[in-house]
């Protein structure tokens, strides 16, 4: 039976509120019973990896929310946010095989840099997608690539945590392709200013 609108509020409003297996249960009812709809995909898939990444399931929820975000990119393909969600989960499945180089994977590799190609060509202010897609040329010896989009991303990135993952980042580039490192570069690194959490926006390549 369709589920009516305020059912629906209710059952959005208790997944923001509860648990996180909780909302999944809230997502699977909505999407059971109403006409498909992207933002629920997406955030279902959002759900599913909170799960997977805090370990309290991982029965094949690695893949499950990869196809759930997937599903998001089909019906509106114009969401850079999905894309750069289904790359995140791509590179979290590329690490579950094991200590194996990214770069001994071209297959997933091209995939995940696509992803996040297609986020920034879509929404060139996610700037995870421009950290980690620095990352990825820097693992894979695509420095002038990463020097690149280095010097591409510094009008997007404004708040102080991800310009130092960004200084950090591209003096990395810089030294692998041995490249002078200007003064510019490396101000957000003696920035003592800025106090750092655990880093868990990004993929932790280094």
């Amino acid at each position: 039976m369709p589920l009516s609108d305020r059912e629906i509020k209710d059952l959005l409003e208790e997944a923001k509120a509860g648990s996180v297996s909780n909302a999944l249960r809230c997502y699977n009812k909505i999407i059971e019973n109403v006409p498909p709809h992207p933002q629920y995909f997406y955030e279902r898939s959002v759900v599913k990896m909170g799960l997977y990444r805090s370990e309290l399931d991982r029965n094949d929820l690695l893949g499950s929310a990869i196809e759930d975000i997937s599903k998001a990119i089909q019906m509106d393909p114009g969401r850079g946010q999905y894309y750069y969600k289904r790359g995140s989960c791509l590179w979290d499945r590329f690490r579950k095989v094991g200590n194996t180089l990214i770069t001994d994977n071209p297959e997933m590799l091209k995939k995940i840099t696509s992803d996040y190609k297609s986020c920034l060509s879509r929404a060139p202010t996610e700037t995870a997608a421009w950290l980690d897609l620095i990352a990825i040329n820097i693992i894979s010896c695509n420095w002038d690539e990463a020097i690149s989009l280095y010097g591409q991303c510094n009008s997007y990135i404004k708040d102080k945590v991800n310009q130092l993952y960004r200084s950090h980042l591209g003096c990395l580039a810089f030294i692998f392709a041995g490249d002078p490192i200007e003064e510019e570069d490396v101000k957000p690194l003696h920035d003592q200013t800025i106090q750092l959490d655990t880093f868990k926006g990004h993929c932790c390549f280094f």
